[in-house]
């Protein structure tokens, strides 16, 4: 890492690139966020019991990419592809990029959407109602919005009939199973790639299915430090263990029965009262249900990764080394 550091430094032609070529290198040094839904981080509802449940849920970055710190070129760049937009419920500004970051809406949202006519007279921000419902943006759920059976909402929460909706519109969805932290010093997570070239792709999407996705992740739980008497970055390595031995498919199987059974209840094909943990294997290639359920949309099934910068001097004297390097390859 520290060799492929100083190669970039003794590079002094950075502007005199073709513009073709400078802006291919801007392009690959932008991030693919995923942004929540629901803002975590607001005080409001954030009891001792609502802290344990946002841990399904990504966190929420509010700073542009990297490269926007850079140079003139790199943030005019970077203004070009994103901007400053309202993606949270409380009107918390983020930087999105439309054409590469991911919303994400998970279980938590729902305690603003049934609050949507509250005391405050508060309404779900126009700007996240577009975000949410243009079908062009990729859009991640949490698998927990659509589990269990409520006798009260035998189709499902309205909620979750509104989730279903949105994910309905779109070709393709991911499905996050769960959600674990690690704790990197910069330098392990930029090595990595599992966090992006700068680290900022937090949390990062791992596909259970994907193999190159999965040894990523295995390369972090080997970087990851483990102190004696501590129990931090245990989880993660509980959730690829998780992954290694099959375990996340009883979160799938849970999860297509669940969604099955709903669609199929919007549209009258099942009776209302259907249990979906009967929903067995196999039933979902009957004449009857099979064209209705072409409609549902391809699933990527994937674990939340965050990164956390561990606190040493190596963390910060590595970013400011790369930010300064990126600066003098533009001047």
């Amino acid at each position: 890492m520290e060799d492929s550091i100083g190669a970039i430094q003794t590079f002094p032609q950075f502007r005199r690139l073709p513009p073709e070529i400078r802006w291919m290198i801007w392009t690959y040094c932008l991030p693919c966020r995923v942004v929540q839904m629901h803002d975590s981080a607001h005080q409001r509802f954030q009891s001792s019991r609502f802290q344990k449940r946002i841990r399904t849920a990504p966190a929420m970055s509010a700073k542009p990419p990297l490269i926007a710190q850079v140079c003139r070129e790199s943030r005019a760049f970077a203004q070009m592809h994103g901007r400053v937009e309202k993606t949270a419920f409380w009107n918390t500004p983020v930087w999105f990029n439309r054409s590469t970051d991911t919303i994400h809406i998970d279980e938590d949202s729902y305690r603003k959407f049934g609050r949507r006519e509250d005391d405050d007279g508060e309404d779900v921000e126009p700007g996240l109602q577009e975000l949410v419902e243009y079908s062009d943006i990729p859009l991640s759920v949490s698998r927990s919005i659509f589990l269990g059976f409520d006798p009260i909402h035998p189709k499902g929460s309205d909620f979750a009939r509104w989730a279903l909706q949105r994910v309905i519109e779109r070709g393709e969805c991911t499905v996050l199973l769960t959600s674990t932290s690690v704790h990197l010093n910069y330098q392990d997570a930029c090595a990595s790639g599992l966090f992006g070239h700068f680290a900022e792709e937090t949390p990062a999407f791992v596909d259970i299915n994907d193999a190159r996705q999965v040894k990523a992740l295995s390369a972090v739980c080997d970087m990851a430090p483990m102190r004696k008497g501590s129990t931090r970055n245990w989880d993660v390595l509980q959730v690829y263990e998780q992954i290694s031995n099959g375990y996340m498919n009883h979160y799938i199987t849970c999860f297509l029965q669940c969604v099955r059974t709903m669609w199929l209840k919007e549209n009258n094909a099942l009776r209302d009262t259907f249990i979906p943990w009967k929903f067995g294997c196999g039933r979902e290639d009957k004449p009857s249900y099979k064209k209705i359920l072409e409609q549902l949309p391809r699933f990527t099934f994937v674990v939340a990764v965050h990164f956390h910068k561990s606190k040493d001097k190596l963390t910060s004297r590595i970013f400011t080394l790369q930010i300064h390097t990126l600066s003098d390859r533009a001047k």
